[in-house]
């Protein structure tokens, strides 16, 4: 399905962008780029899984890069400053509606678009990107192994796929697993062994693959977030990082956490 440009927002959408005067304040933000910023997620542990991403992609200024399972588009625009070019496929229509909107305040700040639709049938052309990004997709994707073989196909020889999946280890209350697996459309979470053997499947050389979230202390905030949601205000979701940040690097348990991160490479042509 190719993509359409919107140029009308949704009516909810309307109602939240406010005064003439924010959106001129946002739009030289957007400019300047100040906004967006990762740090007005105000989710903690996905401030935490973008970043530990983005220091695993390794970015170049000349890279071309697939955001896989790109929601409304914020960490697409986030990437795509330090990129050439950046293309986020999503398959929910509100999220690319929202991220083909917002991209309109971009003007040439920042090359990127959305294509709305599973991956395999965008038609994407072979041996295209030097990167393909995913944040905790993978896990919701029913026929995953296929989209692995075509984010293999687009990836050029050498080119890299860095990307995160849910593995919640470590909590082990049958009840929060479902209520979280129903809540967030989940189709299984991964474990390590199971995780390297489909990207090996894929034809991929598995680089690095850890688990990240492995405190006692994360195990708890998620589980908080399960029962009650994860949302919180800018600043506490700020402070909530940084003890994040503090308790993964005091962690002594390397072997298990609630999310994998992966970096793999498809190999050079012979």
């Amino acid at each position: 399905m190719s993509p359409s440009t919107t140029t009308q927002p949704p009516r909810t959408m309307v109602r939240k962008e406010g005064s003439i005067l924010k959106r001129t304040l946002r739009a030289l933000l957007i400019r300047s780029g100040l906004y967006p910023h990762i740090t007005m997620n105000k989710v903690a542990f996905k401030t935490f899984e973008f970043r530990e991403l983005m220091r695993q992609s390794r970015l170049q200024s000349s890279d071309r890069v697939l955001d896989l399972g790109c929601g409304t588009g914020t960490q697409t625009i986030i990437v795509g400053r330090r990129v050439r070019e950046v293309v986020g496929v999503d398959t929910d229509p509100a999220w690319i509606e929202r991220a083909r909107f917002y991209r309109q305040g971009l003007g040439d700040a920042v090359d990127v678009k959305y294509l709305l639709g599973p991956v395999e049938e965008q038609g994407l052309e072979e041996n295209s990107f030097d990167k393909v990004l995913s944040f905790c997709v993978i896990e919701h994707i029913p026929n995953y192994q296929e989209v692995l073989a075509e984010l293999f196909r687009v990836l050029k020889p050498g080119g890299e796929l860095v990307l995160s999946a849910d593995a919640l280890q470590g909590i082990e209350d049958p009840e929060l697993l479902a209520k979280h697996k129903s809540e967030n459309s989940v189709i299984q979470y991964f474990r390590s062994d199971s995780f390297r053997a489909c990207l090996t499947e894929a034809g991929f050389e598995v680089e690095e693959l850890y688990p990240i979230f492995r405190s006692r202390y994360a195990r708890t905030s998620f589980e908080h977030g399960i029962r009650t949601g994860f949302v919180s205000g800018y600043c506490r979701a700020v402070v909530n990082y940084v003890r994040l940040r503090v308790h993964e690097a005091l962690c002594r348990q390397r072997d298990r956490g609630l999310f994998l991160v992966a970096r793999c490479r498809k190999p050079n042509a012979d």
